[in-house]
């Protein structure tokens, strides 16, 4: 299931979906585009968590906009005036879904190795696996890569000059 959840080509096709139904236009071209996007992105950032990172803050600002929006303007006077009662009482939800719907709901809300793997690439590139290198573009690594057999080219072209 953790493969399945962080697929690109999923979000992007339900994002453009959700954006067409908004605005109009044709989902694919959307779809397309955003995956252009992501691919641009993540091949010229130098250091792949960063720009990542970068967009999740953005995500975040935006969600955090879309609450104080909802807070506002949808949540209505009759239901505000209930929060201290919904906090105070607490329904166990089991009559309605029906127990085994909720255990099967819990059993599988867990991060997972999805998840898990996050958060280990989040420490390596925060500085706290300070052994291990930092994930890098394609195009960052392929100019080092280049950097590094030019200097082993001059080095052999001086060694046949001089040696």
């Amino acid at each position: 299931m953790a493969y399945l959840a962080n697929l690109w080509p999923a979000w992007a096709t339900s994002s453009a979906t959700l954006l067409t139904y908004a605005t109009g236009g044709s989902k694919d071209v959307v779809a397309v585009a955003i995956l252009i996007a992501i691919a641009l992105i993540l091949t010229l950032a130098p250091t792949v968590y960063t720009a990542l990172e970068r967009a999740q803050m953005l995500k975040v600002a935006a969600i955090l906009l879309l609450i104080v929006v909802g807070s506002l303007f949808v949540i209505g006077a009759t239901t505000w005036r209930d929060v201290p009662t919904i906090v105070t009482q607490p329904r166990f939800p089991a009559a309605e879904l029906g127990f085994a719907v909720l255990l099967g709901a819990l059993a599988f809300a867990g991060a997972g190795g999805g998840q898990n793997l996050v958060q280990s690439n989040w420490i390596r590139d925060k500085g706290m696996g300070r052994h291990m290198p930092k994930i890098v573009s394609p195009l960052v690594w392929s100019i080092l890569l280049f950097g590094v057999l030019s200097v082993l080219t001059v080095q052999e072209e001086l060694g046949e000059l001089f040696g």
